[in-house]
Protein backbone atom coordinates (compact mmCIF):
# COMPACT_ATOMS: atom_id res chain seq x y z
CA UNK A 1 0.00 0.00 0.00
CA UNK A 2 2.80 2.18 0.53
CA UNK A 3 4.50 1.63 -2.32
CA UNK A 4 1.13 2.14 -4.11
CA UNK A 5 0.37 5.36 -2.52
CA UNK A 6 4.13 7.00 -3.17
CA UNK A 7 3.83 6.12 -7.07
CA UNK A 8 0.46 7.47 -7.20
CA UNK A 9 2.43 10.78 -5.40
CA UNK A 10 5.21 10.49 -8.21
CA UNK A 11 2.83 10.35 -11.04
CA UNK A 12 0.65 13.19 -9.66
CA UNK A 13 3.36 15.51 -9.71
CA UNK A 14 5.09 14.66 -12.81
CA UNK A 15 3.22 17.74 -14.18
CA UNK A 16 5.30 20.20 -11.97
CA UNK A 17 8.27 20.51 -14.17
CA UNK A 18 7.64 21.14 -17.28
CA UNK A 19 10.77 22.86 -20.19
CA UNK A 20 10.44 23.77 -23.53
CA UNK A 21 13.58 22.51 -25.75
CA UNK A 22 13.24 22.04 -29.20
CA UNK A 23 11.25 22.37 -32.41
CA UNK A 24 8.04 24.61 -32.92
CA UNK A 25 4.98 22.65 -33.46
CA UNK A 26 6.48 19.53 -31.89
CA UNK A 27 8.47 20.46 -28.48
CA UNK A 28 10.42 18.18 -25.85
CA UNK A 29 9.27 18.82 -22.51
CA UNK A 30 10.46 18.00 -19.20
CA UNK A 31 8.89 15.33 -17.04
CA UNK A 32 9.81 14.81 -13.62
CA UNK A 33 9.48 15.02 -9.57
CA UNK A 34 11.09 15.01 -6.86
CA UNK A 35 10.76 12.72 -3.45
CA UNK A 36 13.05 13.09 -0.62
CA UNK A 37 16.35 13.15 -1.49
CA UNK A 38 15.67 10.98 -5.13
CA UNK A 39 14.23 13.01 -8.59
CA UNK A 40 13.25 11.26 -11.40
CA UNK A 41 13.12 13.70 -14.74
CA UNK A 42 12.35 12.51 -18.10
CA UNK A 43 12.03 14.12 -21.90
CA UNK A 44 8.02 13.88 -22.86
CA UNK A 45 6.85 15.35 -26.62
CA UNK A 46 3.69 16.98 -26.88
CA UNK A 47 2.33 19.10 -29.78
CA UNK A 48 2.06 15.88 -32.06
CA UNK A 49 -0.91 15.78 -34.12
CA UNK A 50 -1.65 12.17 -34.41
CA UNK A 51 -2.43 11.26 -30.73
CA UNK A 52 -1.67 7.33 -30.89
CA UNK A 53 1.36 8.05 -32.84
CA UNK A 54 2.15 10.63 -29.57
CA UNK A 55 1.41 8.30 -27.49
CA UNK A 56 3.55 5.67 -28.92
CA UNK A 57 6.15 7.76 -29.38
CA UNK A 58 5.96 8.91 -25.69
CA UNK A 59 5.76 5.31 -24.33
CA UNK A 60 9.18 4.41 -26.19
CA UNK A 61 10.92 7.09 -24.59
CA UNK A 62 9.61 5.57 -21.37
CA UNK A 63 10.71 2.14 -22.17
CA UNK A 64 13.41 2.66 -23.78
CA UNK A 65 15.05 4.73 -21.35
CA UNK A 66 13.84 2.76 -18.19
CA UNK A 67 11.75 5.66 -16.99
CA UNK A 68 8.96 3.46 -15.14
CA UNK A 69 11.35 1.35 -13.27
CA UNK A 70 13.13 4.37 -12.08
CA UNK A 71 10.18 5.85 -10.52
CA UNK A 72 9.88 2.65 -9.01
CA UNK A 73 12.95 2.35 -7.52
CA UNK A 74 12.53 5.78 -6.06
CA UNK A 75 9.36 4.64 -3.95
CA UNK A 76 11.16 2.20 -2.51
CA UNK A 77 14.36 4.93 -1.30
CA UNK A 78 12.56 7.05 0.63
CA UNK A 79 13.48 4.56 3.37
CA UNK A 80 17.09 5.00 2.41
CA UNK A 81 18.68 5.45 -0.46
CA UNK A 82 18.89 8.05 -3.43
CA UNK A 83 18.70 8.35 -7.25
CA UNK A 84 18.93 11.56 -9.81
CA UNK A 85 17.72 10.80 -13.07
CA UNK A 86 18.19 13.35 -15.71
CA UNK A 87 18.27 13.57 -19.38
CA UNK A 88 19.52 16.24 -22.31
CA UNK A 89 18.83 16.29 -25.82
CA UNK A 90 15.86 17.25 -28.08
CA UNK A 91 14.67 17.50 -31.60
CA UNK A 92 16.12 18.69 -34.71
CA UNK A 93 14.08 18.68 -37.90
CA UNK A 94 11.42 15.46 -37.29
CA UNK A 95 14.29 13.46 -35.55
CA UNK A 96 14.05 13.06 -31.59
CA UNK A 97 17.16 12.12 -29.81
CA UNK A 98 17.52 12.04 -25.98
CA UNK A 99 20.20 10.63 -23.40
CA UNK A 100 19.17 9.97 -20.13
CA UNK A 101 21.31 9.25 -16.85
CA UNK A 102 20.70 7.43 -13.66
CA UNK A 103 23.28 7.85 -11.08
CA UNK A 104 22.84 6.68 -7.37
CA UNK A 105 21.49 3.65 -6.23
CA UNK A 106 20.05 2.30 -9.58
CA UNK A 107 19.36 -1.21 -8.43
CA UNK A 108 21.02 -2.42 -5.40
CA UNK A 109 23.14 -0.52 -2.11
CA UNK A 110 25.86 0.07 -4.33
CA UNK A 111 25.85 3.21 -6.11
CA UNK A 112 26.50 3.53 -9.73
CA UNK A 113 25.72 5.63 -12.93
CA UNK A 114 23.66 4.55 -15.87
CA UNK A 115 23.54 5.83 -19.11
CA UNK A 116 19.90 5.03 -21.46
CA UNK A 117 19.14 6.55 -24.56
CA UNK A 118 16.74 6.93 -27.99
CA UNK A 119 16.71 8.27 -31.40
CA UNK A 120 12.92 8.31 -32.84
CA UNK A 121 11.92 9.21 -36.23
CA UNK A 122 8.59 11.44 -35.26
CA UNK A 123 6.97 10.83 -38.21
CA UNK A 124 6.18 7.20 -37.65
CA UNK A 125 7.21 6.53 -33.89
CA UNK A 126 10.13 3.94 -34.94
CA UNK A 127 13.54 3.92 -33.38
CA UNK A 128 16.37 4.58 -35.58
CA UNK A 129 19.47 2.51 -35.78
CA UNK A 130 23.24 4.25 -35.55
CA UNK A 131 24.31 2.89 -39.00
CA UNK A 132 21.64 4.82 -40.59
CA UNK A 133 23.61 8.09 -40.55
CA UNK A 134 26.28 6.23 -42.81
CA UNK A 135 26.91 5.18 -46.28
CA UNK A 136 29.17 1.92 -45.30
CA UNK A 137 28.34 0.71 -41.81
CA UNK A 138 31.51 -1.02 -42.05
CA UNK A 139 33.88 1.66 -43.18
CA UNK A 140 32.27 4.03 -40.63
CA UNK A 141 32.97 1.50 -37.47
CA UNK A 142 36.36 1.70 -39.29
CA UNK A 143 36.78 4.83 -38.82
CA UNK A 144 35.69 5.78 -35.48
CA UNK A 145 37.15 2.81 -34.09
CA UNK A 146 40.30 4.60 -35.08
CA UNK A 147 39.26 8.21 -33.99
CA UNK A 148 39.12 6.13 -30.72
CA UNK A 149 42.01 4.60 -30.69
CA UNK A 150 44.56 6.95 -32.21
CA UNK A 151 43.15 10.32 -31.42
CA UNK A 152 40.70 10.22 -28.45
CA UNK A 153 41.99 7.48 -26.36
CA UNK A 154 45.52 8.78 -25.90
CA UNK A 155 43.85 12.49 -24.75
CA UNK A 156 42.11 10.84 -21.66
CA UNK A 157 43.53 11.02 -18.10
CA UNK A 158 45.74 7.71 -18.09
CA UNK A 159 44.44 7.75 -14.27
CA UNK A 160 40.67 6.12 -15.48
CA UNK A 161 40.16 3.27 -13.89
CA UNK A 162 38.09 1.96 -16.89
CA UNK A 163 38.87 2.56 -21.03
CA UNK A 164 37.56 -0.08 -23.17
CA UNK A 165 36.84 2.34 -25.75
CA UNK A 166 36.53 -0.83 -28.72
CA UNK A 167 34.16 -2.29 -29.63
CA UNK A 168 31.75 0.72 -30.18
CA UNK A 169 28.81 0.50 -27.39
CA UNK A 170 25.39 -0.26 -28.33
CA UNK A 171 23.90 3.34 -26.79
CA UNK A 172 24.32 6.39 -28.66
CA UNK A 173 22.18 9.07 -29.82
CA UNK A 174 23.27 12.43 -31.91
CA UNK A 175 23.18 15.94 -31.04
CA UNK A 176 24.27 19.22 -32.46
CA UNK A 177 27.89 18.32 -32.28
CA UNK A 178 27.70 14.95 -33.70
CA UNK A 179 27.38 11.22 -32.05
CA UNK A 180 27.43 10.61 -28.52
CA UNK A 181 28.69 6.75 -27.99
CA UNK A 182 27.43 6.28 -24.56
CA UNK A 183 29.71 3.36 -22.68
CA UNK A 184 28.55 1.39 -19.46
CA UNK A 185 30.62 1.75 -16.41
CA UNK A 186 32.86 -1.16 -16.79
CA UNK A 187 34.10 -0.52 -19.84
CA UNK A 188 34.50 3.65 -19.36
CA UNK A 189 34.44 5.39 -16.38
CA UNK A 190 35.10 9.48 -15.16
CA UNK A 191 37.53 10.47 -12.84
CA UNK A 192 34.08 10.99 -10.85
CA UNK A 193 33.09 7.55 -10.98
CA UNK A 194 30.36 8.14 -13.72
CA UNK A 195 29.88 6.23 -17.02
CA UNK A 196 32.01 7.54 -20.01
CA UNK A 197 30.71 8.83 -23.36
CA UNK A 198 32.49 10.25 -26.24
CA UNK A 199 30.85 12.95 -28.67
CA UNK A 200 32.72 12.63 -32.37
CA UNK A 201 32.23 15.44 -34.47
CA UNK A 202 30.56 15.51 -37.54
CA UNK A 203 33.16 16.69 -39.21
CA UNK A 204 35.50 13.85 -38.35
CA UNK A 205 32.37 11.71 -39.69
CA UNK A 206 32.02 13.61 -42.68
CA UNK A 207 33.77 10.95 -45.17
CA UNK A 208 30.99 8.16 -43.92
CA UNK A 209 27.69 10.49 -43.25
CA UNK A 210 25.06 9.85 -45.62
CA UNK A 211 24.04 13.04 -46.52
CA UNK A 212 21.56 12.85 -49.05
CA UNK A 213 18.51 15.11 -48.64
CA UNK A 214 15.80 13.46 -46.88
CA UNK A 215 18.07 10.75 -44.80
CA UNK A 216 17.94 11.03 -41.03
CA UNK A 217 21.60 13.19 -41.43
CA UNK A 218 20.23 16.00 -43.18
CA UNK A 219 16.66 15.70 -41.01
CA UNK A 220 18.69 16.38 -37.96
CA UNK A 221 20.75 19.53 -39.63
CA UNK A 222 23.81 17.97 -39.89
CA UNK A 223 24.75 20.11 -43.47
CA UNK A 224 24.31 23.40 -41.60
CA UNK A 225 26.72 22.37 -39.19
CA UNK A 226 29.59 21.57 -42.04
CA UNK A 227 28.64 23.87 -44.60
CA UNK A 228 30.08 27.36 -44.28
CA UNK A 229 27.76 29.62 -46.92
CA UNK A 230 25.51 32.37 -47.20
CA UNK A 231 23.15 30.76 -44.47
CA UNK A 232 26.14 30.31 -42.04
CA UNK A 233 26.41 33.78 -40.82
CA UNK A 234 23.04 34.59 -39.57
CA UNK A 235 23.14 31.24 -37.25
CA UNK A 236 26.72 31.78 -36.21
CA UNK A 237 25.65 35.65 -35.46
CA UNK A 238 22.38 33.97 -33.38
CA UNK A 239 24.82 31.53 -31.65
CA UNK A 240 27.36 34.20 -30.40
CA UNK A 241 24.13 37.01 -29.18
CA UNK A 242 22.65 34.21 -27.81
CA UNK A 243 26.21 33.38 -25.73
CA UNK A 244 25.67 29.78 -26.82
CA UNK A 245 27.39 26.66 -28.71
CA UNK A 246 25.11 24.28 -29.53
CA UNK A 247 24.95 21.22 -27.75
CA UNK A 248 26.52 22.45 -24.75
CA UNK A 249 24.46 23.26 -21.57
CA UNK A 250 25.91 26.45 -20.75
CA UNK A 251 25.55 29.95 -21.34
CA UNK A 252 27.88 32.83 -21.04
CA UNK A 253 26.77 34.70 -17.85
CA UNK A 254 26.10 31.19 -15.97
CA UNK A 255 27.49 31.20 -12.57
CA UNK A 256 30.19 28.74 -12.65
CA UNK A 257 30.04 26.68 -9.44
CA UNK A 258 26.86 24.68 -9.65
CA UNK A 259 28.28 23.65 -13.18
CA UNK A 260 31.27 22.42 -11.84
CA UNK A 261 30.04 20.69 -9.17
CA UNK A 262 27.77 18.76 -11.15
CA UNK A 263 29.98 17.87 -14.42
CA UNK A 264 33.02 17.78 -12.24
CA UNK A 265 36.48 18.87 -13.53
CA UNK A 266 38.77 16.74 -15.94
CA UNK A 267 41.84 18.92 -14.73
CA UNK A 268 42.37 21.55 -12.31
CA UNK A 269 41.92 25.06 -13.56
CA UNK A 270 44.75 26.11 -16.18
CA UNK A 271 45.69 30.25 -16.71
CA UNK A 272 45.68 31.89 -19.79
CA UNK A 273 45.93 36.00 -19.81
CA UNK A 274 42.22 36.69 -19.92
CA UNK A 275 41.24 34.64 -16.77
CA UNK A 276 41.25 30.90 -15.95
CA UNK A 277 40.45 27.91 -17.88
CA UNK A 278 38.52 24.93 -16.66
CA UNK A 279 37.94 21.82 -18.58
CA UNK A 280 34.23 19.91 -17.19
CA UNK A 281 34.44 16.37 -17.48
CA UNK A 282 32.12 14.25 -19.91
CA UNK A 283 32.50 13.06 -23.92
CA UNK A 284 30.19 16.55 -24.64
CA UNK A 285 33.05 19.05 -23.49
CA UNK A 286 35.97 17.12 -25.10
CA UNK A 287 38.18 20.13 -26.37
CA UNK A 288 35.91 22.56 -24.43
CA UNK A 289 37.18 24.95 -21.91
CA UNK A 290 34.99 27.84 -20.01
CA UNK A 291 36.78 30.80 -19.49
CA UNK A 292 36.45 33.10 -15.95
CA UNK A 293 38.33 35.36 -14.20
CA UNK A 294 41.26 34.59 -11.97
CA UNK A 295 40.73 37.52 -9.35
CA UNK A 296 40.96 35.04 -6.31
CA UNK A 297 42.02 31.74 -5.43
CA UNK A 298 38.56 30.05 -5.65
CA UNK A 299 35.68 30.20 -8.05
CA UNK A 300 32.44 30.48 -6.16
CA UNK A 301 31.11 33.37 -7.36
CA UNK A 302 32.94 33.20 -11.14
CA UNK A 303 30.92 33.18 -14.18
CA UNK A 304 31.00 31.92 -17.28
CA UNK A 305 32.73 34.77 -19.17
CA UNK A 306 33.95 32.61 -22.49
CA UNK A 307 33.67 29.30 -24.04
CA UNK A 308 36.96 28.30 -25.71
CA UNK A 309 36.54 25.19 -28.82
CA UNK A 310 39.24 23.35 -29.68
CA UNK A 311 37.46 20.56 -31.69
CA UNK A 312 34.14 20.41 -33.36
CA UNK A 313 32.38 22.81 -35.50
CA UNK A 314 29.71 25.78 -35.46
CA UNK A 315 27.44 26.35 -38.78
CA UNK A 316 30.49 25.22 -40.97
CA UNK A 317 33.27 26.81 -39.10
CA UNK A 318 35.04 23.89 -38.68
CA UNK A 319 38.08 23.31 -36.64
CA UNK A 320 41.06 21.90 -38.07
CA UNK A 321 39.44 22.25 -41.55
CA UNK A 322 38.29 25.53 -42.33
CA UNK A 323 40.59 28.47 -44.06
CA UNK A 324 40.98 32.01 -42.88
CA UNK A 325 39.70 33.23 -46.29
CA UNK A 326 36.39 30.62 -46.06
CA UNK A 327 35.02 32.81 -43.09
CA UNK A 328 36.13 36.17 -44.55
CA UNK A 329 33.93 35.47 -47.57
CA UNK A 330 31.48 34.24 -44.87
CA UNK A 331 31.60 36.49 -42.70
CA UNK A 332 32.78 39.63 -43.71
CA UNK A 333 36.04 41.64 -42.71
CA UNK A 334 36.67 41.01 -38.99
CA UNK A 335 35.82 44.13 -36.63
CA UNK A 336 39.92 43.42 -35.49
CA UNK A 337 42.64 41.28 -35.93
CA UNK A 338 46.15 40.51 -34.83
CA UNK A 339 49.02 38.32 -35.62
CA UNK A 340 50.13 36.50 -32.46
CA UNK A 341 53.63 35.29 -32.17
CA UNK A 342 54.96 32.50 -29.84
CA UNK A 343 54.87 34.53 -27.24
CA UNK A 344 50.92 36.08 -27.29
CA UNK A 345 50.27 32.04 -28.41
CA UNK A 346 51.66 31.11 -25.48
CA UNK A 347 49.70 33.21 -23.09
CA UNK A 348 46.81 32.69 -24.90
CA UNK A 349 46.91 28.94 -25.23
CA UNK A 350 46.72 28.80 -29.02
CA UNK A 351 49.02 28.04 -31.58
CA UNK A 352 51.29 31.12 -33.21
CA UNK A 353 49.05 32.47 -36.45
CA UNK A 354 46.10 35.01 -36.26
CA UNK A 355 42.73 36.05 -34.42
CA UNK A 356 39.90 37.55 -36.10
CA UNK A 357 37.58 39.27 -34.01
CA UNK A 358 33.88 39.25 -35.01
CA UNK A 359 30.87 41.84 -32.78
CA UNK A 360 27.48 40.36 -32.54
CA UNK A 361 25.19 42.06 -30.09
CA UNK A 362 27.16 42.37 -26.55
CA UNK A 363 29.13 39.25 -27.66
CA UNK A 364 32.51 38.60 -29.26
CA UNK A 365 33.70 35.77 -31.99
CA UNK A 366 37.13 35.32 -31.33
CA UNK A 367 38.51 32.84 -34.29
CA UNK A 368 41.88 31.64 -34.09
CA UNK A 369 44.06 29.90 -36.86
CA UNK A 370 47.30 29.05 -37.28
CA UNK A 371 50.16 30.04 -39.47
CA UNK A 372 48.74 28.15 -42.76
CA UNK A 373 45.18 29.81 -42.04
CA UNK A 374 43.60 26.84 -40.64
CA UNK A 375 40.75 27.54 -38.29
CA UNK A 376 42.32 25.86 -34.89
CA UNK A 377 40.06 27.32 -31.69
CA UNK A 378 36.60 29.38 -31.66
CA UNK A 379 35.92 31.26 -28.68
CA UNK A 380 32.38 32.87 -27.95
CA UNK A 381 32.67 35.57 -24.96
CA UNK A 382 31.31 38.83 -23.30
Amino acid sequence: MRKTAVIAMLCAALLLFCRGAFGSAVTLEDMGSEIGESSVHFPAVSGIADAELARSVNDTILSRCGIRAYLDRVALLISGGSLRVEWDGGINGDILSCTVSAEGNVTGSRKTHVWSAVTLDLTDGREIGMNELFTDAAAAEELICSLLEEEIGPGMSAHLQNMELTPLPELFSVTSAGLRLLYPVDRLSELSGRAGDVVIAWSDLEDVLDLTPGGIADRWGVPRMLTLDGGSAEAIADAVRAGRVPGLPVTLGDALKPLTDKTHLLTDADYCLEGRLFAPEGGIWRGVFLLTDKLTEDWDHSVVNGIRMEQGCLFGLRIGFTDRTEWYDALGEPAAAAVLDDEAADENRVLPGAVDHYIFGENRLCLYSDRDGTLRQIVIER
